[in-house]
Protein backbone atom coordinates (compact mmCIF):
# COMPACT_ATOMS: atom_id res chain seq x y z
CA UNK A 1 0.00 0.00 0.00
CA UNK A 2 1.17 3.49 -0.80
CA UNK A 3 1.48 6.28 1.70
CA UNK A 4 -1.90 7.54 2.83
CA UNK A 5 -3.87 4.55 1.52
CA UNK A 6 -6.38 3.05 3.88
CA UNK A 7 -6.25 -0.61 4.81
CA UNK A 8 -9.97 -0.76 5.64
CA UNK A 9 -11.20 -0.65 2.02
CA UNK A 10 -12.58 -4.19 2.42
CA UNK A 11 -14.55 -3.14 5.50
CA UNK A 12 -16.05 -0.13 3.74
CA UNK A 13 -16.93 -2.21 0.68
CA UNK A 14 -18.59 -4.83 2.88
CA UNK A 15 -20.53 -2.13 4.74
CA UNK A 16 -21.65 -0.63 1.42
CA UNK A 17 -22.96 -4.03 0.26
CA UNK A 18 -24.92 -4.52 3.50
CA UNK A 19 -26.37 -1.01 3.25
CA UNK A 20 -27.39 -1.56 -0.37
CA UNK A 21 -29.18 -4.80 0.58
CA UNK A 22 -30.98 -3.05 3.45
CA UNK A 23 -32.07 -0.14 1.24
CA UNK A 24 -33.34 -2.56 -1.41
CA UNK A 25 -35.31 -4.45 1.24
CA UNK A 26 -36.83 -1.25 2.66
CA UNK A 27 -37.72 -0.08 -0.85
CA UNK A 28 -39.47 -3.41 -1.42
CA UNK A 29 -41.60 -2.68 1.64
CA UNK A 30 -42.67 0.62 0.08
CA UNK A 31 -40.43 2.82 2.23
CA UNK A 32 -38.33 5.64 0.84
CA UNK A 33 -34.92 5.15 2.36
CA UNK A 34 -31.46 6.51 1.78
CA UNK A 35 -28.14 6.10 3.45
CA UNK A 36 -24.42 6.29 3.18
CA UNK A 37 -21.32 4.92 4.82
CA UNK A 38 -19.68 7.74 6.73
CA UNK A 39 -16.25 6.97 8.16
CA UNK A 40 -15.77 10.66 9.02
CA UNK A 41 -18.10 13.14 10.70
CA UNK A 42 -21.41 11.27 10.97
CA UNK A 43 -23.15 14.15 12.75
CA UNK A 44 -22.45 16.59 9.92
CA UNK A 45 -23.31 14.01 7.23
CA UNK A 46 -26.71 13.18 8.76
CA UNK A 47 -27.59 16.85 9.28
CA UNK A 48 -26.69 17.64 5.66
CA UNK A 49 -28.79 14.76 4.34
CA UNK A 50 -31.82 15.64 6.50
CA UNK A 51 -31.53 19.30 5.44
CA UNK A 52 -32.11 18.20 1.83
CA UNK A 53 -35.60 17.29 2.99
CA UNK A 54 -38.26 14.67 2.87
CA UNK A 55 -37.32 12.55 5.88
CA UNK A 56 -39.74 11.65 8.65
CA UNK A 57 -37.26 9.72 10.80
CA UNK A 58 -33.55 8.96 11.11
CA UNK A 59 -32.39 5.42 11.76
CA UNK A 60 -28.80 5.78 12.91
CA UNK A 61 -27.01 2.46 12.44
CA UNK A 62 -23.74 1.85 14.23
CA UNK A 63 -21.74 -1.31 14.38
CA UNK A 64 -21.01 -2.72 17.79
CA UNK A 65 -17.64 -1.33 18.74
CA UNK A 66 -16.11 -2.81 21.86
CA UNK A 67 -14.33 0.17 23.38
CA UNK A 68 -16.08 2.41 25.87
CA UNK A 69 -14.67 5.44 24.05
CA UNK A 70 -16.36 4.37 20.79
CA UNK A 71 -19.67 3.75 22.58
CA UNK A 72 -19.42 7.19 24.19
CA UNK A 73 -18.76 8.78 20.78
CA UNK A 74 -21.85 7.02 19.35
CA UNK A 75 -23.96 8.30 22.26
CA UNK A 76 -22.64 11.84 21.73
CA UNK A 77 -23.52 11.84 18.00
CA UNK A 78 -27.02 10.47 18.65
CA UNK A 79 -27.67 12.97 21.46
CA UNK A 80 -26.53 15.87 19.28
CA UNK A 81 -28.71 14.71 16.36
CA UNK A 82 -31.75 14.41 18.63
CA UNK A 83 -31.18 17.97 19.84
CA UNK A 84 -30.58 19.40 16.36
CA UNK A 85 -33.27 17.69 14.28
CA UNK A 86 -37.04 18.10 14.32
CA UNK A 87 -37.59 14.42 13.50
CA UNK A 88 -37.11 11.26 15.60
CA UNK A 89 -33.65 9.66 15.72
CA UNK A 90 -33.69 5.93 16.47
CA UNK A 91 -30.82 3.48 16.89
CA UNK A 92 -32.11 -0.05 16.21
CA UNK A 93 -30.46 -2.82 18.19
CA UNK A 94 -28.77 -0.48 20.66
CA UNK A 95 -30.90 -0.21 23.83
CA UNK A 96 -28.12 1.86 25.43
CA UNK A 97 -28.96 4.56 22.86
CA UNK A 98 -32.76 4.41 23.12
CA UNK A 99 -34.56 7.73 23.02
CA UNK A 100 -35.58 9.01 26.44
CA UNK A 101 -39.24 8.57 27.31
CA UNK A 102 -41.31 11.73 26.77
Amino acid sequence: MGAGERSDWGLLDSARQRLDRALTHLGGLGLRAGGDIEPGDAYRAVRSEVARGGYARVLFLVYDRPSWRSRLADRNVVTRLRQALDIPVDVPGRPDLDAPAP
